[in-house]
């Protein structure tokens, strides 16, 4: 018994802006806490919207929503590349204080 798979090759956007959620206001008292994400990202090619994403950082988790991306060409798209991408990142109040 065999299933079928489909697959459909998409070019993203790539990303020029990115709202993250933090789920943790201990993100905020690290030294550096958006150079440390911008670091970790790198990990990721791609980020989707009303997603949650996974942050390591000294043997602790950081989760993060995805609350709204912007592309170079169009504003609040629903996935978009980060690789190899200039985006700026912002953030707003964390989700359980």
């Amino acid at each position: 018994c065999f299933d079928v798979v489909r697959l459909k090759f998409v070019k993203l956007e790539t990303a020029s802006s990115v709202i993250l959620q933090p789920h943790d206001k201990r993100f905020f008292q690290l030294n550096e806490p958006k150079k440390i994400l911008e670091e970790k990202l790198r990990y990721y090619s791609s980020l989707t919207k009303n997603s949650t994403i996974c942050i390591f950082h000294n043997h602790f988790n950081y989760y993060f929503d995805v609350v709204k991306i912007d592309s170079e060409k169009k504003k609040d798209v629903e996935v978009a590349s980060i690789q190899d991408a200039d985006v700026i990142f912002d953030f707003v109040k964390e989700k359980y204080p």
